[in-house]
This record gives C-alpha cells, sequence and structure tokens, in this order.
C-alpha cells in the first residue's frame, strides 16, 4: 500500500521513467548475468576436455610404469643357477647363499624408487632382505609370508601378483609375486617389494594447481597416491570415488559431474584404463569460478554503465514525450476555472494527442530498438573433441601369430593353451568373413568355441546344454546371433554371482516361426529394468547405447533381414533367471 500510494503521488513522467529503466535495467542485468553462467559453463567444458586429454597421456605412462614394474618382479626367472637354487632340496652353501645376497641386493639398487626388496624361499621357509633403514642383506624366517592378508591373492590366481596400498607418507605401495614353477604352479618363491611415491610425484606434480587433487586408484577404488592431500584423508576420498563410481552407472561418462569432498565441491575427472587402474583429477569449484572472475567484473562494470546510460536517455526521453500532456493539463486547468474561451481557443487539442500517440509510438520504437541493440551480443562456445585413435591389426598377421602360439604350446606339450588357441583362430576366421547369414549348424560350431574359452576362464561355474533339432540345423539366421546371445547371457550372469551357472540353448518350430532360445538361471533382470530394455529394442529408432547394444543390434538386423515379424523377446524373473528368445519367421 505504500507503494503504491508513493507511486501514485507521482507525475506521470516520473512514473514513465521509473517504470521503463527498471525494466532496462533488469533486462541488461539478467542478459549479462545469462552471458557469465554461459561463459563459466564453456570454460567449465574445455578445462574438462582439456584434462581429460591430459588424463588419457597420464594413464597410458600409468600402465608403462606398472608394466615395468611386472616384467622387473619376475625378471629372477631369466636366472637358470637361481632358479635351480630354488627347486634344490639341499642346505645351500656359502657360495649359493652369498649368490642369492647378491642378486637381492642387485635387485634392490637397479630401481631408484625401491624402499625395500624382500625374497621368500619357499621350500627353504627364508626371507632375504634389504632395505633403506638396513643396506645389509639380513636372512630371517620367512613363515610370515602366509600371514599376509593378500597371500590368497598373489599365491594363486591368473597372475599371482597383488597390490597393497602403503599407509606411509612417501610410499606407494607394496608389490607381491609369486614365482612358480610353470609345469605344476608350484611356488618357488615370493618377491616383495615397497616402492616410493617419486614417480607419480614427478609426473603428477608439475600439472598440478593450487587446490587440485590428483588421484591414482586401484580398480576397487583403493586410493594409492594421491597428490595434494594427507594419507589421513585417503579412507574419505575412497568413500567419494566409491560414491561416485556408483551413480556414474547410469550416467555419460562426459557429463560435467561435481563431488564434495571435505566440504568443498571438485569437478570429478576420470580416466580408467583396461587394466583397472584409474587417474582421477578433483579441480576446486571456486578455482574454475575465479578464471571467469575478471570477464565477469567488466560485464557487470558495462551493465552499470549501460544502466546508468540508458536511465539518463529515458528521464530526457519521457520529459520530452510528456511535455504535449503537460499543456494539455494545463489547458485543462485553466477550462476547469470557467475560462472555457480560452480552452474553446485550443484548436489543436485533438490534434497533439494523436500526435503525441505518435510520438509514444516513435519512443516505443527506440526503446525496442536500444534493446535489440544491448541483445546483439554473441556468445562463442567452442568444444574441444578429442579423437578417438583406432588401431587396426591385420588379420593374417593376428592368424599367423595365433598359428605360431598353437605350433609353441604343442611343441611345450600345453594341450589345453593350443585347444584354445585353436577356438580362438576359429572364431576370428568366422567374425571376418563375408556374408551375413549362416546355418545353425555353422553357428553352433563356434558357439561351442566360444563356451569352450569361457569354460577355461570359468570352470566349474559354468555349463551348458545345446538342445537343437536335427531338421533345424541347416535353418539360416543371422551369423554371430546365437554368440550374441550367449555372451550376453554370461556378461549379465557370470560376472554378477559367484555361484555356477548353467545356459541352455534350444530351438524349436512354433506359430510359423523358428524360435532359438538362450536361458541362464543367473540373477535374472527386475521389471522396471526390463521394460526399459524391451522399449530400447523394439524402437528402431533409438541409436543403440548402453550395456545391452548387441541386443539392440540385433534386433536390429532381424528386422531388416526378416521383417517386422522377426525379434527378440526377453523373459525374465529376478533372483531366477533368464530367457532370450530369437523369432525369425519360417518362410
Amino acid at each position: 500500500m505504500k507503494n503504491r500510494r508513493f507511486l501514485s503521488s507521482l507525475s506521470l513522467e516520473k512514473q514513465l521513467s521509473l517504470f521503463i529503466a527498471f525494466s532496462i535495467i533488469l533486462i541488461l542485468f539478467s542478459v549479462i548475468s545469462y552471458m557469465t553462467f554461459s561463459a563459466i559453463r564453456t570454460q567449465t567444458r574445455l578445462i574438462f576436455d582439456d584434462q581429460k586429454m591430459l588424463l588419457e597421456l597420464r594413464l597410458q605412462n600409468t600402465r608403462r610404469y606398472f608394466d615395468g614394474l611386472n616384467a622387473y618382479s619376475l625378471h629372477l626367472r631369466n636366472d637358470d643357477k637361481f632358479l635351480r637354487l630354488l627347486a634344490s632340496a639341499e642346505e645351500y652353501t656359502y657360495e649359493e647363499k652369498n649368490y642369492i645376497q647378491n642378486l637381492v641386493k642387485n635387485s634392490y639398487y637397479s630401481r631408484e624408487d625401491m624402499l625395500s626388496y624382500q625374497l621368500y624361499i619357499a621350500n627353504k621357509n627364508t626371507c632375504y632382505e634389504i632395505s633403506q633403514e638396513n643396506r645389509n642383506i639380513s636372512v630371517r624366517d620367512g613363515s610370515d609370508i602366509r600371514t599376509k592378508k593378500e597371500y590368497e591373492s598373489f599365491s594363486s590366481g591368473r597372475y599371482y601378483r597383488a597390490f597393497a596400498a602403503s599407509e606411509k607418507e612417501g610410499e606407494l605401495l607394496t608389490y607381491y609375486r609369486t614365482i612358480i614353477r610353470i609345469q605344476d604352479q608350484r611356488p618357488l618363491a615370493y618377491v616383495v617389494m615397497e616402492v616410493d611415491d617419486s614417480y607419480f610425484k614427478q609426473a603428477l606434480s608439475p600439472y598440478l594447481e593450487a587446490g587440485e587433487i590428483n588421484v591414482l586408484a586401484g580398480e576397487d577404488g583403493t586410493v594409492f597416491f594421491a597428490e595434494g592431500i594427507p594419507k589421513s584423508d585417503y579412507a574419505a576420498l575412497e568413500a567419494v570415488l566409491r560414491e561416485r563410481q556408483d551413480s556414474a552407472q547410469d550416467s555419460d561418462e562426459d557429463d560435467l559431474c561435481y563431488v564434495k569432498f571435505k566440504n568443498e565441491r571438485y569437478l570429478f575427472i576420470g580416466n580408467t584404463a583396461e587394466d583397472g587402474w584409474q587417474l582421477f583429477t578433483l579441480i576446486p569449484r571456486h578455482y574454475l569460478g575465479r578464471k571467469s572472475h575478471r570477464t565477469q567484473a567488466v560485464a557487470f562494470l558495462f551493465g552499470i554503465l549501460s544502466a546508468a546510460a540508458t536511465s539518463f536517455l529515458i528521464i530526457l526521453l519521457v520529459r520530452f514525450f510528456t511535455k504535449p500532456l503537460k499543456a494539455l493539463s494545463r489547458k485543462l486547468k485553466s477550462a476547469g476555472g470557467g475560462n472555457f474561451t480560452e480552452l474553446a481557443a485550443f484548436p489543436g487539442a485533438s490534434t497533439e494527442i494523436q500526435e503525441l500517440a505518435h510520438a509514444d509510438n516513435q519512443m516505443l520504437m527506440q526503446i525496442d530498438a536500444l534493446i535489440k541493440k544491448n541483445y546483439i551480443i554473441e556468445l562463442n562456445r567452442r568444444d574441444a573433441q578429442l579423437l578417438a585413435l583406432k588401431a587396426q591389426i591385420n588379420p593374417h598377421f593376428l592368424n599367423n601369430t595365433l598359428q605360431a602360439l598353437s605350433s609353441e604350446a604343442i611343441e611345450n606339450d600345453q594341450m589345453k593353451i593350443n585347444d584354445m588357441v585353436i577356438a580362438l583362430s576359429s572364431m576370428l576366421k568366422y567374425t571376418i568373413q563375408d556374408g551375413d547369414e549362416v546355418s545353425v549348424r555353422t553357428e553352433l560350431s563356434h558357439v561351442e568355441d566360444y563356451l569352450f574359452l569361457q569354460k577355461v576362464r570359468f570352470e566349474e561355474r559354468l555349463s551348458y546344454e545345446i538342445h537343437i533339432p536335427d531338421e533345424l540345423l541347416m535353418r539360416t539366421i543371422p551369423k554371430i546371433s546365437i554368440i550374441n546371445l550367449v555372451e550376453n547371457a554370461i556378461t549379465h550372469s557370470m560376472e554378477k554371482v559367484s555361484r555356477s551357472v548353467r545356459i541352455d540353448i534350444s530351438a524349436s518350430l512354433a506359430e510359423g516361426k523358428c524360435h532359438i532360445t538362450v536361458t541362464d538361471d543367473g540373477t535374472g533382470i527386475p521389471a522396471d529394468r526390463l521394460e526399459e530394455i524391451m522399449r530400447s529394442i523394439r524402437s528402431p529408432e533409438d541409436v543403440p547405447k548402453g550395456k545391452h547394444i548387441g541386443l539392440k543390434n540385433l534386433a536390429n538386423r532381424l528386422r531388416l533381414m526378416y521383417g517386422d515379424d522377426a525379434g527378440l523377446n526377453i523373459y525374465s524373473i529376478e533372483y531366477t533367471g533368464t530367457s532370450i528368445v530369437m523369432e525369425i519367421p519360417d518362410v
């Protein structure tokens, strides 16, 4: 009410001046605020893309570092005398002990990042150790190796190695490696190395801006190194990274993402290598805004000056255009005083009002032109695009290589490896050969090759049965179609449970269609997720993406080859299993 009384007490000139000036100022500051926000977001995207590309290069160097560490842990296997000593059951002579000590000493001093080096002789239950604290070789009881919590990981498995993050400042990790006898995979010795973080300090620190955090983490999210924070904060950082990994499953990896760490918001940028090592960069959000403070200040200064100049011009314009109304008001007051003659003698009253209306339109056109003038500001946004480098492998070279591997396996009496190489070579030839249709019999032969390779991987956890009537074996189907369904069953069942999984492949004729079914008794699919998958598969317009891109592509192939009557159907009960049915018209 007070504001309304105040406005009603003002003259029309002041009311118009105040209203128009306020509107122009509001528009100006809205435009400037939007421009500033867009500039900050554009700059953030550029920083994100640059850091993403830089992380890719760092990740390559990280892989080379760990590949070198892996090779270094096995260099003693090249010493035949050392291997004979490991296999010997007799007590070592003084000369033999001295030989092993020299090997340990040379191994320790051959790397600059080595903090300690321990060699455990399995059949002697003895440990040879050297470290920065004790540069002389010490010999002690080696039974403690079996008490290490990582023992089960590095004493068995595929690679016979394990990593353990260090809790001490300056230390990176402890690396465990088992030297085995190839024939029976019996452990001969254990190598335990503690390495410092000098390599990663040298590799990551030159790129570190104020407040940034560069992180090296393992596949499970364990933080091994974080430049920019003390080790006491690693646990809190691991919790943030794991929470980010859980949420990232449903988002695009190129989306801008922010995480909260120690009451500070950070732009999160990550990259993961094929072997599981991960590199992350966390950039404080206030640092991103700081880069655009100067632009922001200039923009607001320009806005203030523009608003002041605009307000001044508006006052002059309103005063000029309201002058005829003031004259008319004076004439009306004079007429109200009884001076009808003067009022009657005012011949241009009606014309003046028309002119005022015309002048008012001109004023509005000028204001509109002024607004448009302030809107003409172009915002150039550039997106840094990373070129994906695709390595191409000559199929003949790969085939010849597999043939050489097969011959080497036969010469070394490794028949299981030979069978795996033959199966892999067969699948390679099958995938690159011409033609998009094959018989069911041909497809099944390569399905068995694929299952054989997966059986080697999962051993007793995987079992399967194939039931295909003889009359359907010569029927043509899309190439790699059944393999696609089997791969999907293994990916979404075997890799999510630790128990054994059974896969059944069957075929039948019904309702004028050939039905080929792949069933697994894995974890199944929740109903809402199943509905989403089926909606994506049945929509030809959707671009394939996500984890089920193979099923989407297969469904599109079926429709293109056999018409809309062909397709895929998925039946699943959560925690029970899944069946995928490929339907092809019986033509």
